[in-house]
């Protein structure tokens, strides 16, 4: 990596040997989510969800090793909705899978700034922020709409 393309605190992760992390949550609703879809002409689509109001809470992260450029793709899911003690178990598991240093670089949700008080003293985990309400920069908020929006688009899951 050229070190002129690349970002100060990349760099500095660089330099201290961190992974990178963008992370992030988001619910989703196991009613599918209708969207124009094609359909042989005359023959009407019918999508026939079971209409619970089942819920599951994805904590995300997408890493990237700055050395060697690699990307990572890591979930954890749950029934309820996260709170800080789920994101510190995520952040322990991360870890544990990728055995370096994370620069965790998130949103300024209560329980992201609770977890990262909690976990100031570990020189495992260093903590930045993203400025105010800026969805566009984070790299999970576009896997979210991706997945929402797009991959699981008038999909019915079956139930339980």
């Amino acid at each position: 990596m050229a070190e002129e393309a690349v970002a100060q605190h990349q760099k500095k992760a660089c330099e201290e040997g961190h992974t990178i992390v963008f992370l992030d949550e988001s619910g989703f609703m196991m009613q599918p989510t209708v969207r124009r879809t094609w359909a042989p002409i005359g023959e009407t689509p019918w999508i026939r969800p079971n209409f619970t109001r089942t819920r599951w809470t994805l904590i995300g992260a997408l890493t990237v090793a700055p050395h060697s450029k690699r990307l990572g793709c890591y979930f954890f899911g749950q029934a309820e909705n996260a709170v800080t003690e789920d994101f510190i178990e995520f952040l322990r598991l991360l870890y544990r899978q990728l055995r370096r240093r994370l620069l965790v670089i998130w949103d300024g949700l209560r329980a992201h700034l609770k977890a990262a008080r909690l976990l100031a003293g570990d020189p495992r985990f260093r903590f930045e922020q993203f400025p105010g309400y800026a969805p566009e920069l984070n790299p999970v908020e576009s896997l979210w709409s991706w997945c929402k929006h797009g991959h699981l688009s008038n999909y019915c899951p079956s139930p339980f």
